[in-house]
């Protein structure tokens, strides 16, 4: 395969492994540059044969809301870590698990978990839908590249057209009672008295090629 001008090499595929739910590394192209992919879905180890130079990004949990007036919550905010220097060896992946309202109940809402890799890398879990916080949906871009947002990350608008922080990565329906939003990360949207579930984090790391 080419690409950018690059001939690929699929034998020279990354030495890693993982032992929780992941995508193995996949040739995706940023700006014409061949890179190494992976998604990772559950918590779990990666173990590298030798070092490598990785970007990582991930998100946190989705927050969610025990009322049932239609009130809604933060999605897992996004982060971004590049040029890490990561040696041979383990490294601790913790996906952020996305919030069961009722541990809402005292406050209405429940913040998402908190996405990690190692200690190279956090994304907060969400917890309010807050219109006046300064959100930057670009950051929901797989390595700040615009083509790379697949999913419903975008704003969601409820019934007043208010738009709020709510979509997550990939789309992906959530567990639990949300009735309109979907993705990895996602907030919960609750529309009767069980409240939701926010839609777990997740981590994406590359290797240039």
């Amino acid at each position: 395969m080419r690409g950018g001008g690059a001939s690929i090499d699929y034998n020279s595929r990354p030495q890693i492994d993982f032992d929780g739910k992941w995508v193995k590394p996949f040739v995706e192209f940023y700006d014409g540059e061949p890179y190494w992919e992976a998604w990772f879905f559950s918590s779990g180890t990666l173990t590298l044969s030798q070092g490598y130079t990785i970007d990582a990004w991930c998100l946190g949990g989705g927050g969610a809301n025990y009322r049932s007036d239609g009130s809604l919550a933060g999605a897992g905010m996004p982060a971004m870590a590049l040029g890490c220097t990561v040696p041979a060896g383990s490294v601790a992946v913790t996906i952020g698990a996305g919030a069961d309202a009722h541990d809402g109940r005292k406050y209405g809402a429940a913040k998402g978990g908190n996405t990690f890799f190692g200690s190279y890398l956090t994304a907060q879990g969400g917890q309010y839908a807050d219109l006046e916080s300064k959100h930057d949906y670009d950051a929901y871009n797989r390595f700040g590249d615009a083509t790379r947002n697949e999913a419903a990350y975008a704003p969601f608008e409820d019934y007043d057209g208010d738009v709020y922080e709510l979509g997550g990565w990939l789309d992906f329906a959530c567990p639990g009672r949300i009735t309109e939003v979907h993705g990895i990360g996602a907030g919960g949207y609750s529309d009767d008295t069980s409240g939701s579930y926010g839609g777990s984090g997740a981590l994406v790391i590359r290797i240039k090629i």
